[in-house]
């Protein structure tokens, strides 16, 4: 999880303005309804993580602090966003150099499950996470567990 965690700074309450959608911010407010006491310090970066939730919601309200994300079995991290507003831009900024275009190759990737726990990985995401384990896959069929 600590790869996919970002962390923001906080710069107090009364600097941003009304109906700003600021993650540190957001999670402050969220951390204060429960006690005042948890209001980070000026300056003081804000961790937190993006988790899947129902289709059409804000991202702001898909922002969870990490220790959420592990006391809660039922919130599981989006790796769809993670792949395509994270990893994926930069790949593809890398790649149309050589004339490769990376959308599309993901976006043809087909949606194969790999294992049955909820919320398993899909082909396409692990062949961005594992590109060596999703050959073998591809290569074998035989699927090999995370080391």
């Amino acid at each position: 999880m600590q790869d996919l965690t970002f962390a923001k700074e906080y710069r107090g309450s009364s600097t941003y303005r009304p109906g700003t959608c600021v993650p540190a911010l957001e999670l402050t407010r969220r951390m204060m309804a429960y006690d005042r006491r948890l209001e980070p310090r000026v300056g003081e970066r804000v961790p937190y993580v993006i988790v899947y939730g129902t289709p059409g919601v804000p991202l702001i309200q898909l922002v969870r602090r990490p220790l959420e994300v592990l006391q809660d079995p039922g919130l599981r991290l989006n790796a769809t966003y993670y792949i395509t507003k994270q990893i994926l831009p930069p790949l593809r900024r890398i790649f149309q150099l050589i004339g490769v275009d990376v959308l599309s190759w993901y976006q043809e990737l087909p949606r194969v499950r790999l294992w049955g726990r909820g919320g398993g990985w899909t082909l396409k995401m692990w062949a961005l996470w594992s590109p060596t384990k999703m050959l073998f896959y591809l290569v074998t069929g035989i699927h090999q567990p995370d080391d």
